[in-house]
Order: structure tokens, then sequence, then C-alpha cells
């Protein structure tokens, strides 16, 4: 089911890959391997996360571009 679609989120990455991810106030950690999108400007890609509040997870679409990141959509 969709839940979400474009909010502003803040995203880390290691080793050029998002790891872990804040929304909604709360911390989520990347627990697969993330699948990129080239969007020629900006960074698009989909991953599934987990909560460390309360270990729900959901599969994300994210953009970034120029150091910000958008929620484009969340599935849970």
């Amino acid at each position: 089911m969709l839940v979400s679609i474009r909010e502003d989120i803040q995203v880390w990455c290691g080793g050029g890959r998002p790891v872990r991810m804040f929304w909604r106030g709360d911390r989520w950690r990347v627990i697969d391997e993330p699948t990129r999108e080239d969007g020629g400007l900006w960074q698009a890609w989909r991953f599934t996360v987990r909560s460390e509040r309360d270990a729900r997870t959901a599969v994300v679409d994210v953009e970034g571009i120029e150091g910000r990141w958008a929620l484009v959509a969340a599935y849970e």
C-alpha cells in the first residue's frame, strides 16, 4: 500500500549508496541492496528500510539532487 509521496528526508550514504535515512521523526536502516535509477541530473534509488523504533519495514523511492533528498514514494 502506498503510504507517502513527496516528503523531504535526510539520507546518509556509505560507499556511494544509501545506508540510513531519517523520515517522520524516525531513523531507518537500509536492509537490502539499493537499486539506482539514473536520473541524469539527480540520483534516484529504491530500497527496503527497517525502522529502528518499531521494526516496521517499507520499500522507498528517493531522489537526491545537490545534497537534498526527497522521499518520492513509500510502500508498506
